[in-house]
Order: C-alpha cells, then structure tokens, then sequence
C-alpha cells in the first residue's frame, strides 16, 4: 500500500512539474524606441536617451529619434487598407485613406543596455499625404527571447484589422516547441500560447473575412497527415484541428480549396505529387 501511496505522489508531482514548464510563458520585452525600457520591469542601468532635437511624447517617431539602429529586416506585412488605430494624430478622413500601419520583424539587433544582439518587432506607419513615402515607427515596440527563432522559411506572420490591429506570429524553441504571439492594440495585449498539438506548423494565414487566422500543421513523420485549425484574435482556444489530408508524404505539395461557408470557414485538401525532371528518354 505504501509503495502504491508513493507512486502516486511521484505522479503527481511529475504532472504538475510538467504542467508548469507548459503554463510557463516567455517573456517579451516592451522597449521605447526613443528612452529605452518604459515599463516596471527593473533595468536601472538604462537611462533615457532622447536625442534633443526630436519631439517627445508622441507615438510615431521618425528614424533618425531612435536610439536603435534596426538591422536586417526579416519581414514586414501591412495592416489592411482602412484600419486606423485609436493613437493616429492625423483626423482628417481624407488624409487618413494616405496612410497605412504595419508590422516589421527585425534580426540581430544592438540594444542598449543589453549585452546580446537581439531580435524585435516594430510597428511601422507609411504615410503619403505629403506627396511622399514617410515613415515612422510606433516608439513601443517588443524585444524576443533570446531563445526563440522566428522562421524565415515559411509563413510565419498573419495580420487581421480587428481590435485596433491584430498580429499573429510563429516562434519555434529548439526542435520540439512551438509558440504563437498574439498582439493586438499595437503591443497593448501581447499573449503568448504554447502550441503543442502538432509537430510542425507549416504556415499562418489572416481569413479578413471571417476574421479568423487559419493555422496549417503537419502530424509527425510517421503520419504527416495536413491539418488545419482556426482561431480569432484571443486564441482560445485553438482546436486541434480539422485533417485535410492522411499520411501525406513529407514532399508532396498540398493544394487548399476554401467552400464558402455558412457561418463557419470550411476547407478541404488535395495532395499533389512533387515535379520530377523528365529523363532524357522522355526528352527525346
């Protein structure tokens, strides 16, 4: 009986162990482009470096006022046409239809007060009301953990128009974990979900119409069947997914039908070979 008592509380302890390395969220940083550090999170030893010729308190600065330099871009995505957060200064409507909001992902980035090159996503404004192409960065932008790595090899962004700009993206931690990020309100609401339901995450998409971002997983390499799940802004939750396609091979291609829904979006898969090269018999 005492060996059965023992096992058990072994088990439990072991489950909630587990459970917490699960519940347990990276934590991104909220940086000022123009003074560094904004929020309560103790970094004394960075000082507000706001050059003297740029103004301060506004949302939007201009390159030149921030005390990073940005490095390699990674990608961008524009919101869509007609979104206009609740921080734009410009009120003019016919003004407004000139200017456009996005998010930028940026690589191995030297920060103050930080002894590591790291990543950071910026949200940008392109404004042509002046004839011109000027933009700005949002000044509140987020620093990612060092151990995350944002794939470049796939859709890894989707951005939606509601709650005032709303961006999904794709991290990957070592070969096992995944993650998504949910922004909205511009950085307001960051929240990050661990995704764990499948092995591999193949792409990320926005459905504008439904206002829903589609999410396209693989199984494991022993079934590497194509799922599909959709989610709103809040993720919550994701479901495990509808299966498109069973045991498709690892290079075949996969081709997605959306049927137009009723109240739901719906899709249904097709599996395509991959393209071989014609021997030279066949050539002849």
């Amino acid at each position: 009986m005492l060996k059965i008592i023992l096992s058990i509380i072994t088990l439990l302890v072991i489950a909630i162990e587990a459970q917490a390395q699960v519940d347990k969220k990276p934590i991104f940083i909220p940086y000022d482009l123009a003074k560094g550090i904004s929020t309560n999170i103790d970094h004394s030893n960075i000082s507000p470096l706001i050059p003297s010729d740029c103004p301060q308190g506004r949302a939007f600065i201009e390159p030149r006022c921030s005390i990073i330099k940005l490095q390699r871009q990674v990608t961008m995505q524009l919101l869509p046409p007609g979104f206009v957060p609740d921080i734009e200064p410009e009120q003019d409507p016919s003004r407004r239809k000139l200017i456009r909001y996005g998010f930028a992902y940026y690589r191995d980035n030297e920060i103050p007060g930080f002894p590591e090159f790291r990543d950071l996503i910026v949200p940008v404004r392109l404004d042509a009301t002046s004839g011109f192409l000027d933009i700005k960065y949002y000044r509140n932008i987020l620093i990612v953990p060092l151990t995350f790595d944002f794939p470049e090899n796939r859709s890894s962004l989707a951005i939606l128009p509601q709650e005032q700009g709303t961006a999904l993206l794709l991290f990957l931690q070592g070969t096992s974990n995944k993650f998504l990020l949910s922004l909205s309100n511009l950085f307001d609401e960051p929240k990050m979900v661990n995704f764990l339901a499948f092995d591999e995450v193949e792409a990320i998409q926005a459905d504008t119409e439904f206002e829903k971002f589609v999410i396209f997983t693989r199984g494991g390499p022993s079934r590497s069947s194509l799922f599909i799940s959709t989610t709103n802004a809040s993720l919550d939750p994701i479901s495990q997914g509808q299966e498109l396609i069973k045991d498709l091979p690892i290079n075949n291609q996969a081709y997605i039908f959306k049927i137009s829904p009723n109240n739901e979006p719906k899709f249904r898969g097709a599996a395509a070979p991959p393209k071989t090269t014609p021997s030279s018999s066949e050539q002849k």
